[in-house]
């Protein structure tokens, strides 16, 4: 049990606490796509929600840990790690998921640990070896089977708009991934999370006070309700909460290419759901894309012996 309990508290736990979160925004993928579709949230409004929600719970859970002081240097440095990692990600990725098909947003996630390895390399000097990137190659190459074998699923309906959004929110959080890992491992996950989201509520809210005005929460003759504000409480409590506990845990333990290879299982979640409505069945295809997926994730995480 001890032995158990150390390997949690080392990279295994990081590798469980990524691959909880990337499940759950795999998810989230699909739920958020059908949130924003009920003509009640505008993005705008459903990012400032998120961040109200998720960020109460992580200043409530701080009251009963142990106080930790963050340093004066460390606190500017929390304003852009919020920015890139909470605000340019999930705002420009809630606007941009109304444009676009969750089929074509989980194919352009695909790239995250490309940028991240590109800008870890520069920023925190990850060495970049030909077994990443052929880690890297192997596992964006099972999601694109992956993705292209699911069915067409909408692709031509996505907007260039959509498509441009959905890319400047990843390569927002690869920057966050590759350049804030050193920031996040000096403290505890709840105390850096409690001021990420507490800084982005104060400076995003001049572009969202117009839209919560504005927002109807009784839902006027909306169908589905109870559905409806289902899926908001997953969105706060589990794909943003849960999941920025994870991601932060992740990155104290592991490098910023192994964090943000995890998102590969996104897609791969749509297409098990999708399986599992009734929407699409398993074959060879994707057999061998998830194969090469975890392949990939493996070679990624293989640290070589050193040659006496």
């Amino acid at each position: 049990m001890d032995k158990f309990n150390e390997a949690l508290k080392g990279k295994v736990g990081g590798h469980v606490a990524l691959a909880l979160a990337y499940l759950i925004y795999g998810v989230n993928l699909v739920s958020t796509k059908d949130l924003s579709q009920s003509q009640i949230f505008t993005p705008a409004a459903l990012f400032y929600i998120r961040v109200a929600g998720a960020g109460l719970l992580f200043w409530l859970i701080s009251i009963f840990l142990p106080k930790e002081k963050v340093s004066k240097k460390d606190m500017l440095l929390i304003l852009p790690a919020s920015i890139l990692g909470l605000f340019l990600n999930q705002y420009l990725f809630l606007e941009g998921i109304v444009l676009t098909t969750p089929f074509d947003s989980g194919l352009i996630m695909t790239l995250i640990p490309i940028f991240t390895l590109i800008f870890a390399h520069f920023f925190v000097k990850e060495a970049i070896s030909w077994q990443k990137i052929i880690g890297i190659g192997l596992s964006l190459a099972g999601v694109v089977i992956l993705l292209l074998m699911s069915g067409t699923g909408g692709a031509g309906t996505s907007s260039i708009k959509g498509i441009i959004l959905i890319t400047l929110s990843i390569m927002a959080f690869s920057l966050y991934l590759g350049i804030f890992g050193p920031l996040l491992q000096r403290y505890h996950v709840v105390t850096i999370n409690k001021w990420v989201f507490l800084y982005c509520l104060v400076y995003s809210l001049p572009f969202c006070v117009g839209d919560l005005l504005h927002t109807d929460f009784t839902g006027g003759n909306t169908p589905d309700l109870p559905v409806i504000y289902a899926e908001l409480g997953y969105l706060v409590l589990f794909a943003t909460f849960l999941v920025y506990f994870c991601i932060s845990y992740g990155q104290q333990k592991l490098s910023p290419t192994v964090v943000s290879m995890y998102s590969y299982i996104q897609p791969i979640v749509a297409a098990v759901l999708g399986v599992l409505m009734g929407m699409d069945v398993i074959t060879w295809q994707k057999i061998l894309a998830i194969s090469l997926v975890f392949i990939g994730v493996y070679l990624v995480n293989l640290v070589r012996k050193p040659v006496n």
